[in-house]
């Protein structure tokens, strides 16, 4: 498997989602870039105060969670 770089991850894409208990996560947007992404939930964050994930559908898995951006 090719070892990722920062041009090829500029071209992956995220779906940032907001949890909610009873109805599940609500999709917010779709950004370009690991860095990007991480900005983006710390910025939704602060903005309106809930939990976030980022989600990569290319590999099907959870990259970022608005709780643990502080560690990414």
């Amino acid at each position: 498997m090719p070892e990722a770089t920062p041009e090829g991850d500029m071209k992956l894409t995220y779906d940032i989602f907001r949890k909610f208990a009873e109805d599940g996560p609500i999709w917010i947007e779709t950004v370009q870039g690991i860095e990007k992404c991480k900005s983006r939930l710390l910025d939704l964050v602060q903005r309106n105060p809930g939990e976030y994930f980022a989600f990569d559908p290319l590999h099907s898995r959870v990259v970022a969670e608005s709780s643990k951006t502080q560690t990414l």
